[in-house]
């Protein structure tokens, strides 16, 4: 059992405001990786979805599983953020990008068996979406002629709520602990596997919590080694090259274990792996330059070459004053 609960918008006093604590980020090759590990590695494997609410681009995750529960007053919604991919101004690049990158979204759709006009509807504003009953099938049609209309507008992004998506066939059932999920399932008794380390909580709630402090940890050391980085190089670019060459160093050893902690390092505007890459090569470069100067004038007047590039960030140096 997956358990869902990620929003990038949430509820203020007043109105909907952007959540600080963590925003999706759409990383095309990061979906399809994910789709594969959904569609073949899992396959034959029984699983199911429980959506405690979902607003944004993890909402593509729900829809992967064929077997969805919601949690009451859960959401379904947020993928008009898809659009944010495809924001191009030439009309005909923009068609083009649009397409590729809906077409990416909806494997997500076809995975779980839904029909792609749902994830259509949800990623386009200009799409209408709505259902009718033929017999006992339900059929979607990208308009609002239908019985039940989900989108009707050009302007704005089809979504469901939890009471919604089950009435519509999306959602299996609402539940709002997992013993009345299990119940839903059909299971009157159920056992969770303990976590060995802290026997009180899921050994699954113990795994993704453990993951989720190791990334972060790692995050924070490398956000840790940057800033001493940039304030050495400020205060002196040519005492402490050294000392940031090693802190990068460490920095891409810690991004490249990690993508989950990669991830949060591009959304906060930090150089990615290439540029810190090509950063600790132009100062091998230069340490390489300086110790054949060095040698070349053993024995005479000469005072070497210079010391050390800014690095990013620096007055000077690349992204610097």
């Amino acid at each position: 059992m997956f358990t869902l609960d990620s929003q990038d918008l949430k509820e203020g006093f007043y109105t909907a405001e952007r959540n600080e604590d963590g925003t999706g980020f759409f990383d095309d090759d990061a979906q399809r990786r994910m789709l594969k590990l959904l569609d073949e590695e899992l396959r034959g494997t029984p699983t199911m979805m429980w959506v405690q609410d979902s607003w944004g681009f993890s909402t593509l995750l729900a829809f992967a599983f064929k077997d969805m529960y919601m949690k009451p007053g859960a959401r379904l919604d947020g993928l008009g953020r898809i659009a944010e991919r495809y924001g191009v101004e030439d009309p005909q690049v923009l068609a083009k990008f649009r397409e590729a990158v809906v077409a990416i979204a909806n494997g997500f759709f076809e995975v779980g068996g839904y029909d792609i006009m749902i994830g259509r509807a949800m990623m386009r504003p200009e799409l209408k979406l709505s259902a009718s009953w033929k017999g006992r099938d339900l059929v979607w049609t990208q308009d609002a002629d239908g019985t039940w209309v989900v989108d009707g507008s050009e302007k704005g992004f089809a979504a469901f709520d939890a009471d919604t998506a089950e009435d519509l066939g999306l959602a299996d059932g609402s539940a709002s602990d997992l013993g009345e999920l299990m119940f839903l399932r059909g299971y009157r008794e159920y056992q969770v596997v303990p976590s060995e380390q802290e026997p009180g909580i899921g050994a699954g709630e113990r795994i993704s919590a453990d993951w989720a402090k190791a990334w972060n940890r790692a995050f924070d050391e490398a956000e840790q080694l940057w800033q001493d980085s940039r304030s050495k190089l400020q205060l002196d670019a040519g005492k402490y090259t050294d000392l940031a060459k090693r802190n990068y160093e460490k920095i891409v050893a810690l991004l490249e274990k990690n993508n989950a902690a990669y991830t949060k390092w591009r959304m906060t505007r930090h150089p990615d792996l290439n540029q810190l890459k090509e950063q600790i090569e132009r100062w091998k470069q230069e340490q390489i330059a300086r110790n054949k100067a060095k040698k070349d004038n053993q024995g005479g007047s000469g005072t070497g070459g210079g010391r050390g590039g800014r690095g990013f960030g620096s007055p000077g140096g690349p992204g610097g004053g």
